[in-house]
């Protein structure tokens, strides 16, 4: 298989995908988390270089590290039905996959990253729930930090209007809590090395999924009904 190639197509969905298929509905969660981790990384490039929406990069990158976390499962759960020998024929996957995992698993310099990922994303999609979770602690952890830095943030908060609003302290509530799960899970205390495994992770990712989906498209993409695009 050539990375390189480009196929594009034109189609029913019906006529790629066969809802009969258990491998096919693998095919269908797989691209719900390449989608959502290349509209993520789309915009998180953009935004680094915007003047104007560079406050949001944060806020993608959370949600990045949250579908990054589902990606892995999902394809470690896809591993472990009865579809792994279709993962493991894939040409490239089972070479590119098992690197990944010892890297992961078995590399002291990225072994932090799974339970990083997997923090965060509690982090991120659920909040602190003093009621039901009993989970008080870490934020006033943080904010006795953030007292003892004396840190200066801000809020924009109106009724009438929003959508004008900006609550600047509470995002620096959560990427401090993103700071605190580094240095509580990573041996190495420099930020900037570790986001930057983090991000070699993610890219990692990306790559297995889109081989997958090449694969299953490259091989189903002939038939009568599907129109190519291109191939090239």
């Amino acid at each position: 298989m050539d990375y390189y190639r480009k196929l594009e197509f034109k189609f029913r969905i019906t006529d790629l995908i066969d809802p009969k298929q258990d491998y096919h509905l693998w095919i269908c969660s797989f691209s719900l988390a390449l989608q959502d981790l290349l509209k993520t990384h789309k915009l998180l490039f953009e935004l680094v270089d915007s003047d104007k929406f560079a406050d949001f990069t944060f806020y993608f990158y959370k949600l990045g590290l949250g579908f990054v976390k589902e990606s892995m499962d999902i394809i470690e759960s896809c591993l472990m039905s009865s579809s792994r020998d279709k993962l493991n024929s894939i040409e490239f996957f089972k070479e590119r996959h098992q690197e990944f995992f010892e890297m992961i698993n078995n590399n002291q310099d990225y072994s932090f990253v799974k339970s990083v990922m997997d923090e965060s994303r509690n982090k991120v999609f659920h909040y602190n729930n003093f009621h039901v979770r009993n989970d008080a602690k870490p934020i006033r952890n943080i904010l006795i930090e953030l007292e003892k830095e004396k840190l200066d943030t801000s809020l924009v908060i109106s009724i009438d209007d929003p959508f004008s609003n900006d609550l600047r302290f509470a995002e620096d509530i959560q990427v401090n809590q993103l700071f605190m799960i580094l240095e509580k899970r990573s041996n190495d205390k420099d930020i900037s090395t570790n986001l930057n495994k983090i991000s070699k992770v993610m890219a990692d990712v990306i790559s297995l999924l889109c081989i997958i989906i090449f694969d299953f498209v490259k091989e189903n993409g002939n038939k009568p009904r599907i129109r190519k695009i291109s191939y090239k």
